[in-house]
Formats: structure tokens, sequence, C-alpha cells
């Protein structure tokens, strides 16, 4: 690709060729009986590219050994010296009279020079002959002549070639036309620049219209290409779609530049210009529309710095054609800007949107701005910034995300889709952070890590992540990592708000750490449906902070959860929720909650060292109210887990329920450790441990020990599968009580219900 280098290097080529022009123009012979060999400085190196200084020029008469003198000016009044010896730079002034000349070079210790001795030295016959010479190198008619007739060489080991070659590789719109004025149509000049073949196509400054014509749809064609680049001066190269450009054909509108299915672009770059699609002034619900739409197999293509704006069409960027044979290779978009598209343009007529649609192996997105001006959300309305089908190895990292509906649609429409990192980005008032296609394939879309992104918006939908929907293909979604995010839905009331939500969907494995959440109306995780990867789904969710999550008013979910894991049907292999640490900074009313909710069919469950730091007046339990709902949880472990409970209440010979075993059968249940409060308001406290356990033989609850005045006023039985607690006091307790250990195998779960 051409670099400043090589643009510097053309600017001295042109300076060099222009001041040869400007001698032999300026040159007067006719008065003079000699004239000037092709350069009237003549300079010399050494094998090694090195100045020859002191090297020794011998000028003899033409074929023979007879010196024949040169002179040191125009009027042959003063001959050279023969030998001439070459100055410190290797050069000396030398004029030839009328005579064809040899020359033959030594160096200063008199070694021959190779190429030499040269025979058939001889000056311009006439004044009219040089006027002649300045006349074809000035040419612009003739690509044989001007700057075809100088010579060019990069280096000594290049291979050696004319200005006008070497100008070819690089040429400007304006060479073929284009006036870039904000008016005229510079579609066509634009065309044959592309057709020239050149390697380096650029756009100067200035506002470039294209529109349609002869029947054109596509307005910039670029066929198959090898090493090929198309750059600007920055944002103030500008290429615009014209007011109102016309359909060809149907819903044929414009396209900027695009190629066939059957082309391939290899080793390209856009770069450093903006594509103005001018969307506000071509409200059409199409298809096309679009900046790049490139349908082959293209390999190593770059598009950076670019600005595409007023995108009212499908894509700004499109690499793929929809099937495996053109699927591409080595994708990139770096720090490009992608300004005001779908619903940010006024009136848009609703088209699905894409701004970014690319299908490859190893795609990078890196560095990317996707702005919206404000707007009134509209679900019903697909508008995605960055979908991407990608079978191996896709880069989403340091973008920065503004209203946009779905920032990023993960797809495995084509290929399996492997190895996806999404990783530092913002996404500011986004309905979405991204979600898994829900396309009808059977691909798996596996290995995904996104790590340590922002996300704050009081827009959000139902759910930031969804994973796929009902009804979708056979996706083995497994390997699913998510780290290190923070996300704060403050002031986001509209509606409950999951951050994940599986229904009825695949989910092979999550795991979840380091993740600071807060302040959304709905759970982190909600599971629920048929576990369709049955019985393989394991979820692990540890070390994160959880922040005033949940529901406190509504119907669904009923009960505030932050984990519900609660499949309909099918299996969940293991759920372990452990080292989390929950809060209530923003003082929701909570009257019952539980942070981790599991029911249905679920093998293993660990439940360890989570820390809650609620208000007095908090529930906190392994699942809901009611019973004969929350059945078949087996082989649960439940460590280090404390259970507040609000104070209750109870009157002389009174009764409170502690836990319910309802409807789940006699099958030996965890031993667990109860630390119960009591008080009467005075000075008559108790502060009892009991281990309690419940088997097939109905075991109860023993004091194993005992503080204060109350402890034999207490007495902890079953009644049927009903765990009581009852006030053997002759007036009102207020108990409260607190879990502090329940470990053991057992086939159902119970439900704390104090």
């Amino acid at each position: 690709m051409t670099d400043w280098k090589d643009n510097m290097m053309l600017k001295k080529v042109n300076k060099h060729f222009l001041f040869i022009i400007f001698l032999l123009s300026f040159i007067n012979v006719s008065s003079a009986t000699v004239t000037l060999i092709p350069d009237p400085v003549f300079c010399a190196r050494d094998q090694n590219g090195n100045s020859l200084a002191g090297g020794k020029l011998y000028t003899y008469a033409s074929g023979t050994s007879t010196l024949l003198s040169t002179y040191t000016d125009y009027t042959a009044g003063t001959p050279n010296s023969n030998p001439v010896i070459l100055d410190s730079t290797g050069c000396a002034s030398v004029w030839l009279g009328n005579n064809a000349y040899k020359f033959n070079l030594l160096d200063s210790n008199n070694v021959q020079q190779t190429n030499y001795p040269v025979n058939g030295v001889t000056r311009y016959s006439n004044y009219s002959e040089v006027a002649s010479i300045s006349s074809n190198l000035a040419s612009q008619v003739y690509a044989s002549q001007g700057a075809g007739l100088v010579g060019y060489r990069q280096s000594s080991t290049a291979n050696g070639r004319t200005v006008q070659d070497r100008l070819q590789d690089s040429v400007s719109i304006k060479d073929y036309g284009a006036k870039c004025d904000g008016s005229t149509n510079d579609a066509q000049s634009i065309q044959n620049a592309l057709n020239s073949g050149a390697k380096h196509l650029s756009i100067p400054s200035g506002t470039c219209i294209v529109n349609t014509y002869g029947g054109n749809q596509v307005l910039a064609y670029i066929s198959s290409r090898d090493g090929f680049e198309i750059s600007g001066e920055g944002p103030s190269s500008i290429i615009k779609l014209a007011n109102n450009a016309p359909a060809t054909s149907g819903s044929n509108f414009p396209i900027i530049f695009e190629n066939g299915s059957s082309d391939t672009l290899k080793n390209a770059v856009f770069r450093d210009f903006t594509i103005d699609l001018n969307g506000q002034n071509n409200l059409v619900s199409t298809i096309y529309e679009n900046a790049f739409y490139f349908q082959g197999k293209e390999t190593n293509v770059t598009f950076e710095n670019l600005i595409i704006k007023n995108l009212v069409g499908t894509q700004g960027i499109r690499v793929g054609f929809d099937n495996t044979a053109n699927f591409g290779q080595d994708i990139f978009v770096r720090n490009c800007i992608f300004d005001t598209f779908g619903l940010g343009i006024p009136g848009w007529p609703g088209a699905d949107q894409s701004v970014l649609y690319l299908e490859a192996d190893n795609i990078q997105i890196i560095g990317n701005k996707f702005f919206n001006p404000s707007f009134s959300f509209n679900l019903s309305i697909g508008n995605t910034a960055i979908e991407v089908h990608g079978q191996n190895n896709t880069i989403i990292q340091d973008n920065y995300f503004t209203y946009s509906q779905l920032p990023i649609l993960l797809s495995s429409q084509q290929k399996p889709m492997l190895n996806t990192l999404i990783q530092g980005n913002n996404f500011i008032q986004t309905n979405y952070m991204f979600a898994f296609d829900n396309g009808p394939d059977n691909n798996s879309q596996s290995k995904v890590i996104v790590d340590s992104n922002f996300y704050n918006s009081t827009v959000a939908a139902s759910s930031i992540i969804p994973i796929g929907s009902s009804g979708e293909g056979n996706h083995t979604r497994d390997f699913i990592t998510f780290s290190n995010n923070t996300m704060d839905g403050s002031g986001n009331s509209n509606q409950e708000t999951h951050i994940f939500k599986s229904d009825s969907t695949y989910l092979r494995s999550l795991m979840a750490y380091g993740n600071n959440i807060s302040t959304f109306n709905g759970a982190f995780l909600y599971f629920s449906g048929t576990a369709l990867n049955s019985p393989y789904t394991d979820i692990s969710v540890f070390s994160n902070k959880f922040d005033s999550l949940g529901q406190t008013s509504g119907s669904y979910p009923s009960t505030p959860e932050f984990i519900a894991v609660v499949p309909s049907s099918g299996t969940v292999n293991s759920l372990s929720f452990r080292d989390n640490e929950l809060f209530n900074t923003s003082g929701k009313n909570y009257t019952t909650t539980g942070f981790v909710i599991a029911s249905g069919n679920i093998n293993y469950i660990n439940i360890d060292n989570n820390k809650v730091n609620f208000g007095s007046n908090t529930v906190v339990r392994t699942g809901s109210l009611g019973t004969n709902l929350y059945r078949n949880v087996q082989n649960a472990f439940f460590q280090n887990v404390p259970y507040y409970s609000v104070s209750q209440g109870v009157a002389s010979s009174g009764t409170t329920n502690l836990a319910s075993f309802a409807g789940y059968g006699i099958n030996n249940y965890a031993d667990y450790t109860i630390n119960l409060f009591a008080t009467d308001g005075a000075t008559n406290n108790a502060n009892n441990v009991y281990e309690c356990n419940y088997t097939t033989t109905g075991s109860g609850c023993t004091l194993i020990s005992g503080k204060g005045n109350r402890t034999a006023d207490i007495l902890l039985s079953y009644s049927g599968t009903t765990l009581v607690a009852t006030n053997n006091y002759a007036s009102l307790l207020t108990m409260s009580f607190i879990v502090t250990k329940m470990v053991n195998n057992f086939t159902n779960a119970f439900i704390w219900q104090f």
C-alpha cells in the first residue's frame, strides 16, 4: 500500500522531472559550437553506490584511443583537462563538442570502473531537438510521453520502470474528472478511477456527490483485486449520496461500493474518509443503500478511520453473502464512527438494520463508536449495530455504543460460532448488551468470553442478554464466561429486567464471576422452561457483587430473586452459587426475598459462603413460599449460608412455623443448626442453639446450648412435615432465628418459611 514515504518520494520525482523541463527550455545552444550531454553535470558512483570522489573521466573520439577534449561551459572557451578529475561529490561540468565521444572512467587509484568505456556519447544536434524533447516531456495527452519518458528506480536492487508507471500505482478520483464540489455527480468518475487498475485510489478533501447513472445501482463496483487501497485525507474527504437517489428497478436502491459473489477481494484497505448515506433525504424501506456490500470470498480486508453516517438501509459495511462458500477470512474494522442510523433518523421507515454485518473467520471489531441521538425505542423493529457470523476467533473490543437497541448479535446461521471475545466495551442507553441468535440452524455457539464491559441504561429490555428464544435450533451453547463486568440499571423502571434469560432455549454451561451488577428489576439469571441441553447444563455463579436486584412489586416473578433456575422440564446438572455478596443500597422494600430460587430437576446444588447485607426486615431463603413447587432437587450442599428471619411475635402457648417439608415426602432431610433468639422485651431473653434433623423417623431438634432466662420456655418440634416453634412462656416472646449450617445429602429441597 502507498504510504507517506512513497508520496514524498513521488513529490521528489515530480520536482526533478520539472527541473529537467525547465533546464531544457532555457538553454540557448544555437550560438555555440558545443552542447550538453544529457546532463551537463557529469556525476559518477562506484559499484557500491558511493560518490566516485577523485575519479578520472577520459574522453576520446568515439571508437578510438584518440583523446578528444570536452569543455567547462557552453562557450567552449576553456577545455577540461583530460582526464577530467571529479570533485569530492564525484561530479564535474562536462560540455561536448560536435563529435561523438568515447567515455572511460577510472577511480582515483586508476581502477577501471564497470560498464565503461562507453562509445557514441553525442550532443543534441540543435535547439529544435531540445524543444521537441521538452514538448514531449511536458505532454499531458499521451501516456507514452511526459512521465513516460522519465526513468525511475527505487533502489539498486529494484526493477527499473518509468515515472509514468510508478505514478499509476496511485490515482486520484480527480484524475478521472471528479469535482467533489458538493453538486456534481462524481459516481462515473469514481468508477473510471477504479477501472484504471491502480493499486491506490485517493479521495481528496471535498464533498463528492454520487447518484445513480446509466441504470447502475452500484455506484462504484470493485472487481477482484489483490493488494488495493482507497484512502482519503480524513473526515473532510466525503462521498455523499444525493438527495432522493432513485431506485434503478424495484427496490434496488444505490450501493456505494460493491463486488459480486464471484469476485474476491484480498489485502484491501479502506481508510480515512467519510460516507454519508444521507438517510434524512432518502427515507426508503429497503435492504439496500449500503456503504460497502462485498459478496465474494474476501480475505484480509481492513476498514479503518472511516465515518459512515445517516444510514437508512440495512448495512453500513457488509462482508458475506449468506452462504458458506463465500465465508471470508481476516476482516478488520478499527477506529470507525457509525453516526446516526435506523431509529436515530427522524421518519425512519423501519427497515431491519445491522450496521456491521460480517461473515468470516477471524473478525476484529476494535475501537469503533456507534452513535445515535436520543430516540424512542421500538423493540418490534430490528435495529442492530454489530451482527457477526464468525466461525473462529471473533474479537469485539473497546467499542462505544449509545442509543442502539441491540449492540451485538452473535449468530451461527452459516457455521458454528467458536472463540468469541467481547471485552472492554461501553454500552450507554441501549436496550440490550448482546444476544445469542435464535436461528433454526443446529450449529454450536461455544467459547464466548464477555469480560470487563460497562453497561448503563434506563431503557433496558426485559432481558439484557437474551439466550436465543423458544423454537430455535439445537445450539450447544457451552463455555460461556461472563466476568468482571459492571452493569447499572439505576432509573430503569420501565419493566422487569433480567441480565441473562433462557426460557426453553439451549444453554449447556455458564460461568459468571467478578461482576458488579446493581439496581435492576429482575434476576441476574432467569432460567426457565425446558432445559433443552438436558442433562448437561452447568451453572456456576461466584465472587460477584449483586446490589438491589429483583422486583419488589408486580406478578412476574412473584418473588424478587437474584438467581432463578426453575426448569419446568428437563434436567439441570448443577447449580453453584458461592462467595457472592448481596446488597440493598437502593433501599428496596423487600418483604420476602429468595436470593437463589431453584426448582425442577437439578442434580447438584452448592450454595456456599455468600454474604448477605440486607436490612432487618428481610428474609433470605432458598425457595419461594408455597408447596409442591420445587421438587427433585438432589444432592444439595448448603454451607455457611446465613438465613435471617424477620422478628416474629409469638403469644404465650402460641406457635410459629419455621420450615415446611410439605409435598416432598419423608426422605432423609438434612442436619442443620439453628440459632434462635427470643425476648420478652425486658431482661428475660434467650439465645439458644439447636441441632435439628428430619428423617423418615421424624426426628426433631435438640437444644445443644442455651443462654439467658428463657432457654426452657421455647420448644422446637415437628408437626407432620412442618418444623414448629412453641412459646411455653407466660407472655409474648419475640423470636428470630439464623440457620448457620446445613450439610447433608437429601433428595428434595425444603423452604424456610418463618
